[in-house]
């Protein structure tokens, strides 16, 4: 190669290397300046737009926009999530405003605005909402609550409410104390329990369907839900405590719904909490449901089998039926007999359970009961 050609190739390797390290140096000059740019708040603000295409998509991606290392809240909005296979959104929006950020939280007022295909019109809900950091990351972790720690119990709430939570607080130990005794069950961990300030707040954090009245929730693994009402106070709120924690027993003690019907689920959590209940109430419920059989308008168990579609009217006699009946086989059997027929259904059905325990059919049983209420009845 003659000197002049080497001269050339040189200088076209060096200006070759020249134009790569200038090009990888802008790119770097590029990405610094991006990442300065893409500030926590543009993150939180992905976060949201995230978790509206998973919704109208039902993309599992969703899941993986909420707090990770909350396992009670993960499991809620597992449940929440999968509900939109039976009522999937039409539309739905989150606007986020007055965006607070300190540190790895962040606080901002949250407005939910969404429709569903199987109904018309739009619903909204407002409420401060709560973003975490995890390694890098922000997630989405619900309702800004705080957290007050108890022996058994964990409560969640807002500021304005903290004068409640430690007087509901103070009151849990000992309706805790009579669940557990009435089913010889006492909890492996803490319960966490969150006081909702409204009810449209809690109905859209259990699904977006969700329209009927409700005073608290809990489903297996998840935190028991209470709303506050205006009037009233922690002393008020027993008989509801007492229900829902009966139900967070229940699931626990059988691992989850198992085979016991919604009836009978209703109706053991009814059973439980009437020490707590006021004696005109649980009067007004005899004479009803006395009332019901003088007119031979007891419910077959088979209308009640599916909650879902059971009419609005007559969704109150799955709880009346279920405590009657509950309170029956009490009598009838004694505590430890029914918890033990309790368990059986869990693990199998309540027709295995009631002949494994009782060493009778269900219709046999049910056949009884009903001729015992109707022995009892008011003419």
């Amino acid at each position: 190669m003659s000197p002049a050609k080497r001269n050339t190739r040189v200088k076209s390797l060096a200006l070759a290397f020249a134009v790569a390290v200038i090009t990888v140096a802008l790119l770097l000059v590029s990405g610094l300046l991006n990442g300065q740019n893409y500030t926590a708040e543009d993150e939180i603000r992905v976060v949201a737009s995230s978790i509206e295409r998973a919704v109208l998509k039902r993309d599992e991606k969703f899941l993986k926009t909420v707090d990770p290392k909350d396992e009670t809240f993960l499991q809620e909005q597992k449940q929440w999530f999968h509900l939109l296979d039976r009522f999937p959104a039409r539309s739905f929006t989150l606007q986020l405003s007055s965006l607070n950020i300190s540190r790895s939280k962040a606080v901002a007022n949250l407005s939910m605005t969404w429709s569903l295909e199987s109904r018309p019109g739009n619903q909204a809900v407002t409420y401060e909402a709560a973003f975490i950091e995890r390694e890098g990351r922000w997630f989405f972790s619900g309702p800004n609550f705080q957290i007050m720690m108890g022996r058994q119990f964990i409560i969640h709430y807002y500021p304005q409410h903290r004068d409640l939570a430690k007087a509901v607080l103070d009151r849990l130990d000992s309706v805790l104390r009579s669940v557990s005794e009435e089913l010889d069950y006492y909890p492996k961990n803490r319960i966490h329990l969150k006081l909702y300030p409204n009810e449209d707040l809690l109905k859209s954090s259990i699904s977006l369907a969700y329209s009927s009245g409700i005073s608290g929730w809990v489903e297996p693994g998840e935190s028991i839900k209470i709303v506050i009402r205006r009037s009233g106070g922690a002393e008020d709120m027993k008989p509801i405590l007492a229900h829902e924690i009966t139900h967070s027993l229940m699931y626990e003690m059988v691992g989850g719904h198992g085979g016991i019907p919604w009836w009978l689920d209703e109706g053991v959590a009814k059973y439980a909490s009437t020490p707590f209940q006021p004696s005109n109430i649980m009067k007004l419920n005899e004479l009803e449901i006395k009332k019901q059989v003088s007119k031979n308008m007891l419910l077959s168990w088979s209308e009640l089998s599916d909650e879902q579609s059971i009419p609005q009217e007559t969704y109150r006699m799955g709880y009346e039926q279920g405590w009657r009946f509950v309170s029956y086989v009490t009598g009838q059997f004694g505590r430890d007999a029914r918890n033990s027929w309790l368990k059986a259904a869990g693990s199998d059905d309540i027709e295995a359970a009631t002949l494994q325990v009782f060493g009778m059919t269900f219709q046999e049983l049910d056949g009884d009961w009903r001729r015992f209420m109707a022995a009892t009845s008011i003419s």
